[in-house]
């Protein structure tokens, strides 16, 4: 069995896995609500908590891949902050450009879409909040010459309190938390991995047990939301050295995951089917036709 926390296969494996998940409940999510498709108890369950659970093992892995980025490329110029910002930012230009001249055919709503990061609907809040996350933690790595852990962290965990105090949709707040957490996973990665490595069986059941816990109390009280998402997050991140396969589905949808969470999300309101499988599949081949377009795109632009 590995023993290593956060291997590189391990984590492309999990954002697979995570952006499947945020698809599936973006489908159940839209099915269910806008074209009254009733699915059975159960599954109604599972569906509907997959969006989170992929955003909170996301933003653990983000905050873990940002952090050990900036120790790596330390000390971080403008440039460096300024290439993560826009990488974030060109798959959804690519959209705005379709929507504004193949769909709003350059009505005004298209400019401010733009600015606002929003077309059609809220579900864009991930790509706006891991965007400020990025702003607010690379930002003052790339002006402070001496990194410390608590200014690594200290921000990100600031904006989830300042999320909480105006309450927002909790979708705004319940998750970010673990962007905070995957920094110092990366900060204190050895002892981790040391702790882990002790205390295996005892670490994998209490974060189980958490996640259940909180599971179950966060539909009687929001704020238990929070750490749900961190339990989930940290619950996987320990559980999958026992078990991986190394499926290349997960690996394409790893590398890509940013443009198909921003394609999909687009191609949700195009469709009005009642049938939740034909559903899926109109918009997961979408998806692949954006992605395919998009990367020929960037193939041909990338010389100039």
């Amino acid at each position: 069995m590995k023993r290593e926390l956060f291997n590189r296969q391990d984590t492309i494996y999990l954002r697979g896995l995570a952006i499947i998940a945020i698809v599936l409940h973006h489908v159940f999510q839209f099915t269910s609500s806008k074209y009254g498709v009733v699915y059975p108890f159960f599954l109604s369950i599972l569906l509907s908590n997959l969006g989170n659970m992929g955003c909170a093992v996301f933003f653990l892995l983000s905050g873990y891949g940002l952090s050990c980025s900036v120790k790596k490329n330390s000390p971080i110029s403008i440039s460096y902050v300024y290439k993560h910002l826009i990488k974030l930012l060109e798959p959804f230009l690519f959209i705005w450009l379709i929507d504004t001249f193949f769909v709003h055919y350059l009505d005004s709503i298209s400019i401010t879409n733009l600015f606002t990061l929003s077309i059609y609907s809220n579900q864009y809040w991930f790509l706006k909040e891991i965007f400020l996350l990025y702003i607010i933690f690379l930002c003052p790595c790339a002006l402070c010459e001496k990194i410390t852990p608590l200014k690594m962290t200290i921000l990100p965990t600031i904006l989830v309190a300042v999320f909480i105090i105006l309450k927002p949709d909790s979708f705004w707040w319940n998750t970010t938390l673990c962007f905070p957490m995957g920094v110092l996973c990366s900060l204190y990665k050895e002892n981790i991995a040391n702790f882990y490595i002790k205390n295996r069986g005892a670490s994998i059941s209490l974060s189980f047990v958490l996640f259940i816990i909180s599971f179950i109390l966060s539909h009687y009280v929001s704020y238990f939301e929070i750490l749900r998402a961190i339990s989930f997050a940290i619950f996987v991140i320990m559980i999958v050295p026992y078990r991986r396969y190394n499926i290349k589905l997960f690996e394409i949808c790893s590398t890509e995951s940013l443009k198909i969470y921003i394609f999909h999300v687009f191609l949700l309101q195009f469709y009005v089917l009642q049938n939740p499988i034909i559903y899926f599949a109109m918009v997961v081949v979408g998806t692949i036709v954006l992605l395919v377009i998009y990367n020929l795109i960037e193939r041909c632009i990338a010389p100039i």
